[in-house]
């Protein structure tokens, strides 16, 4: 297709941006049935409608002007669907708008959502083929976990006692060392980050998110981490990156990535450049944050410590408040509480 001016000549430039403003002739180029049908019975219409399942550009004014050529509106694929049917169905409000207009009928309210079907191996077992108890299988399961961590967390007490008993000389030196170069208190090292001991940078550290509701089926999701790390022994400050899907198929932990640097000041100036580009805004005014269109938007996130709990002990035989209730019911009630405490 070509356009034309009046004259039925190829326009200039000027003429061009002219012709913008008003209806403009089209000059056929190829014979091309503009009523073509694929396999499935989709005409030019289905296909601008929903590019492919759940998947479209919502260009209404490509949809007008098919329309323009004698694109049929009204045209149903195999499955009795029309074009405006599969715009509404998918959320492409422009191009339902089109076709609602050459109908001559309402936008249709778009279906509510629905999952995906659950997936099926189609095995299927046979009854008393297996004799597995399910329930005491987990039981004993639980039991060797707590056994294994039982087991870590007592080689590791013992082997922190006694690196501090061998070492307590350099670890004076190291905290003369990390206070000269203003670090942060040590924090447990996030998972994927190469760092085996240190401390964050300065405060280099951002959790940011991106959502939209309208992105694809699924909607988008997406979150970004950020942190500068400082080895607690080199002269090595590690950029670590953490991308992915909000609660995705890996769990929420998504992708990372590790840039060493051989200096603060060139960790810091990555740091920052990313954040400006996937933000929108600069890192030194980030407590005057302004979240802007289709950009990640800032998370507040409060650092969290790990503070060892007291023991409890319930003396259920005190005098001090006793209690009107069975004495069942006092040691369950307690067994309660004394769960809700240890998780």
């Amino acid at each position: 297709m070509q356009l034309l001016s009046e004259e039925g000549k190829r326009p200039n430039k000027e003429e061009e941006e002219e012709m913008k403003k008003k209806p403009a002739r089209v000059a056929e180029k190829s014979k091309v049935d503009i009523g073509a049908r694929d396999n499935s019975g989709r005409t030019s219409l289905h296909h601008l409608a929903e590019l492919a399942p759940g998947m479209t550009f919502d260009n209404g004014e490509l949809a007008e002007f098919l329309l323009s050529l004698g694109a049929d509106a009204a045209a149903a694929d195999r499955e009795g669907r029309t074009a405006l049917r599969a715009a509404a169905a998918v959320g492409a409000g422009r191009v339902a708008a089109a076709l609602a207009k050459a109908e001559g009928e309402s936008v249709p309210e778009r279906p509510p959502f629905s999952p995906p079907p659950p997936v099926d191996d189609g095995i299927r077992w046979k009854k008393g083929e297996f004799d597995y108890d399910v329930v005491e299988d987990a039981k004993e399961m639980l039991r060797q976990l707590e056994e294994e961590a039982a087991k870590k967390e007592e080689a590791k007490r013992r082997g922190k006692l006694r690196e501090t008993a061998s070492s307590s000389q350099e670890s004076e030196e190291s905290e003369e060392e990390n206070d000269d170069e203003s670090e942060e208190p040590e924090v447990e090292v996030p998972q994927g980050c190469i760092v085996k001991k240190g401390s964050l940078h300065k405060g280099y550290a951002v959790l940011m998110t991106k959502v939209d509701v309208n992105a694809g089926f699924w909607g988008l999701y997406n979150f970004y981490r950020m942190q500068i790390w400082k080895e607690k022994h080199k002269d090595l400050w590690i950029l670590f990156t953490n991308w992915g899907r909000i609660g995705g198929d890996d769990g929420g932990g998504g992708q990372y990535q590790n840039t060493p640097f051989a200096t603060a000041e060139k960790a810091e100036a990555e740091f920052e450049k990313i954040f400006r580009s996937k933000s929108g805004n600069d890192w030194d005014e980030r407590d005057d944050f302004v979240p802007k269109h289709r950009k990640y938007r800032l998370v507040e996130v409060e650092k969290l410590k790990h503070v060892r709990k007291s023991e409890l002990n319930f003396d259920l035989k005190s005098g001090a408040a006793p209690s009107q209730l069975p004495e069942e019911v006092q040691v369950r009630k307690a067994r309660k509480e004394l769960k809700i405490y240890c998780t």
